[in-house]
């Protein structure tokens, strides 16, 4: 809890602690359940990060007491995606694949961008959705799309379903 607490003073966003208190009893669905909920200023779409500052998802469902969070690496989560290295700042769509929690793809990036292996993917901050800047995890393969008119990345996510215990919820960015 001190990790989270020292992170939270550093984040440049109004961000709420929450402890995991459930998940998702589906195989089908890739959500966990936290500690906040309505009474605590949560609402529908927000984003959670973990201690670390990486992206675990955002809030789906809110009760008065407790949150619902869809996962980044469920298949239907999609977020922008940017390379952090300074000298590429190449964009991508990441989104989540089938029964697999550590890994994502993030495709639609240009068939001459320049990507490799071991760069740092943050959110581009594009949408009103989330904010920029956000580790999401590292480029661990890249691959030729689609007749070789754009390339795929896999991403190795910095965030870990079996590791998250306290996250917190950003309430304003």
């Amino acid at each position: 809890m001190r990790k989270l607490l020292s992170f939270k003073q550093h984040v440049p966003f109004e961000t709420l602690g929450g402890k995991v208190i459930g998940f998702s009893p589906s195989l089908w669905e890739n959500k966990l359940i936290i500690s906040r909920g309505s009474n605590d200023g949560v609402r529908k779409k927000m984003p959670v990060i973990s201690y670390n500052g990486a992206r675990v998802g955002r809030v789906d469902y809110v009760g008065s007491s407790s949150s619902q969070v869809s996962l980044i690496y469920d298949p239907e989560f999609v977020v922008g995606g940017i390379v952090q290295r300074n000298e590429s700042r190449t964009i991508g769509v990441v989104k989540g694949q089938l029964n697999n929690d550590e890994i994502n793809i993030m495709e639609k990036i240009s068939w001459d961008a320049d990507i490799q292996k071991g760069d740092i993917i943050v959110t581009s901050g594009f949408s009103n959705n989330y904010p920029k800047g956000l580790p999401i995890g590292k480029v661990q393969e890249i691959k030729s799309d689609n007749y070789g008119l754009s390339q795929s990345a896999d991403i190795k996510l910095f965030s870990s379903i079996h590791t998250i215990e306290e996250v917190l919820v950003i309430t304003d960015f």
